[in-house]
């Protein structure tokens, strides 16, 4: 394959990808708590003509682009009220624990419940995480305080485990809207926790962006399909004039 064809043919895997990426973030727009993945991009030349330009004689051979990793985007998404006491939001940072089959998880959906066994659980069925445990809530009023502090009747039956990353990288996308700590050593407490009651957080997907993104996206990926078409049918002319 010639330098164009082959950086023709990353840019065009690239932008496959990148397609994958932005389709999940549409998948995912309603999933309470998600975060969009942005795809990050590396390799040779600033623009498109760039790929273009390798196709012309006596260029440097250049290996193209590819896609990184699509990396998620930590803003928060827009608050919805609900009026529902057991609907719990984060207004600044930090991130609600949860148990699952696969060790702790974080996350920024609040949609929990008082399942039948009076364990608080997240809409999966996962158990919620407070600074003790797994936390049981008896019959009665609940309320929760600004600072995670959970009241069954007025009597304290613990408080929500609400942590943070120390740094960035510590959190990787797990499933949903849960994050996994690569090192649960590098998370510790929300120093200043601001619980929102009757409020949850929507993913922080904007359909319009994205739509316009993917369009973008799709408008290169044709034409990096065009590109490699007219570069193949050059090399198979150039062959035949060559042939003896």
């Amino acid at each position: 394959m010639t330098p164009g064809l082959y950086t023709l043919s990353n840019a065009l895997g690239a932008r496959f990808n990148a397609q994958e990426v932005l389709s999940r973030n549409l998948a995912s727009s309603e999933i309470l708590g998600y975060r969009r993945h942005v795809p990050i991009f590396s390799g040779e030349g600033n623009s498109f003509q760039d790929t273009l330009n390798t196709l012309q004689p006596n260029t440097p051979r250049q290996m193209g682009m590819s896609m990184v990793e699509g990396v998620w985007d930590p803003s928060a998404g827009e608050l919805t009220v609900t009026a529902r006491n057991l609907d719990l939001a984060m207004r600044g940072e930090g991130y609600f624990a949860v148990e699952t089959p696969g060790g702790v998880r974080y996350t920024r959906n609040g949609h929990f419940d008082r399942g039948e066994d009076r364990i608080l659980r997240t809409s999966d069925g996962f158990p919620v995480l407070g600074e003790e445990g797994t936390l049981t809530l008896p019959e009665g009023e609940i309320t929760v305080t600004e600072n995670g502090t959970l009241f069954v009747n007025n009597q304290k039956v613990g408080k929500l485990r609400i942590e943070i990353p120390k740094e960035l990288g510590v959190l990787v996308p797990a499933s949903g809207s849960t994050f996994a700590a690569t090192d649960p050593d590098r998370m510790t407490d929300a120093p200043k926790p601001e619980v929102l009651t009757g409020t949850l957080e929507r993913s922080n997907v904007n359909l319009p962006n994205e739509m316009v993104a993917m369009l973008e996206n799709s408008r290169l990926t044709e034409l990096a399909t065009r590109a490699m078409q007219i570069g193949d049918g050059l090399f198979s002319t150039a062959i035949q004039n060559l042939a003896p």
